[in-house]
Parts: C-alpha cells; sequence; structure tokens
C-alpha cells in the first residue's frame, strides 16, 4: 500500500508549487497576451472605420501590454502599428518602422507569415510614398527609387508565395507588383485616370517631400 501511495503523495506536494510556476511564467505570458490582444481587437474596429490615429494608439497600447520578452507578440503589433501609420499619411514613418523589425530579426527569427507581412507593408509604404511624391512633383528622380523598391520587394514576395505553393497569396502580391510597374512605368495622364489612393492623397498632405528629405539625410549620417 506504501508502495503506490508514495508518488501521489508526492504529485499532490508538488501541486502547489507547479500552480505558482504556472502563474509567474506562462500564467503571467498568458494574461499579458490576452491583455495585448484586447487591444488590438479594438485597434481593429477603429482601423475599419478609418479611426487611424485611435487605431494606432490602441495598437501601441497593446505592444507596450506584451512581455517584453515575447517577440512575437510585440512584432504582431508593430507591424500593425506601421499600417496604420501609412494609411494616415505617414509614409515613411511605417517604411522605417519595418526596416527597423526585419534588421532586429534577421534570418528565420520571425516567423514566415510575419516576415512576408512585414516586407509587404514596407513596400506598400514605399509604393504609396512614390505616388505621393509623384503627385506632388512628377520629376522621375523624385519618386523613381522608392517605386522601385515597391517594385523588387513585392517581385520577390510574389516569387516566393509561388515557390511556396500559396496561390492567394501570390496573386495579392502579383496585383501589388502590377500597380507599382504602372506606377513606375506609366505616364502621370495615365496614372491619373483613376482617383489616388487616400494613403497618398494623405501623405502628400503631411510634406512627403520633406520627409524623404529628412529619411535621406538620417541614411547619410
Amino acid at each position: 500500500m506504501k508502495r503506490h501511495s508514495t508518488p501521489l503523495l508526492l504529485v499532490w506536494c508538488l501541486y502547489p508549487l507547479s500552480v505558482l510556476l504556472l502563474h509567474f511564467s506562462l500564467g503571467e505570458r498568458w494574461r499579458a497576451a490576452e491583455g495585448s490582444l484586447f487591444f488590438r481587437t479594438q485597434a481593429i474596429g477603429f482601423e475599419q472605420e478609418g479611426r487611424f490615429q485611435k487605431a494606432a494608439q490602441y495598437y501601441k497600447s497593446g505592444e507596450e501590454a506584451a512581455l517584453a520578452d515575447d517577440l512575437l507578440l510585440r512584432a504582431r503589433m508593430n507591424i500593425d502599428e506601421a499600417r496604420v501609420f501609412i494609411l494616415q499619411g505617414e509614409a515613411f514613418e511605417g517604411v522605417e518602422r519595418m526596416e527597423q523589425l526585419l534588421a532586429t530579426h534577421p534570418g528565420k527569427s520571425l516567423p514566415r507569415t510575419l516576415r512576408a507581412e512585414a516586407n509587404a507593408t514596407c513596400a506598400l509604404g514605399l509604393y504609396y510614398a512614390a505616388y505621393a511624391l509623384r503627385l506632388d512633383n512628377n520629376e522621375p528622380d523624385l519618386w523613381q527609387q522608392e517605386a522601385a523598391e515597391a517594385r523588387a520587394i513585392f517581385l520577390r514576395l510574389h516569387e516566393q508565395a509561388r515557390r511556396s505553393n500559396l496561390p492567394e497569396e501570390a496573386a495579392l502580391y502579383g496585383r501589388n507588383l502590377e500597380a507599382a510597374i504602372r506606377l513606375q512605368r506609366g505616364k502621370l495622364a495615365e496614372i491619373a485616370v483613376n482617383p489616388p489612393p487616400p494613403a497618398s492623397l494623405a501623405a502628400r498632405d503631411r510634406s512627403v517631400f520633406h520627409k524623404k528629405m529628412q529619411r535621406l539625410e538620417r541614411r547619410g549620417s
């Protein structure tokens, strides 16, 4: 009887310790993630309503609610923040956030889906910036670099999705690639046939050329 009862007794003695470990490790991580995702749910609603500034605030709160070592969740929030920055006209702010994220997580430290989305968000910001710069001044030297960078990123993502047999992603990146090519190669009159993207108009209204000059200065320093 004693031989059978001893292991069971050890389990019950260890149970309170396991609860404490769960509370201060996985439990803490779960609670932090739950709080972070609550902010993200609210932010998505604001983003869908077009309330980008409010959405950015909630995405930021979601990032801050995640534990410092929960790198994947914080990266998720960082991508969301960058996207709404781009949508409200801060194209280069969003681009630089994604460049920093990708530089901080080299190789395979980010899952493929997050890495692809970070690159796509970066390309999207460059595309809107190029569009806004072209609306502001059609001189190729002022917008061709951003258009070419966006095109190169979308091409790479399109090819990667095709190699990975992901047809929906490949189609999405293919459409974005075509838009970048039209922006880069088309005449201004041809591009002006359709209304400009709201994010590009917002970027133009927020002095996109001045912000490009600031970006070039930072890169040169």
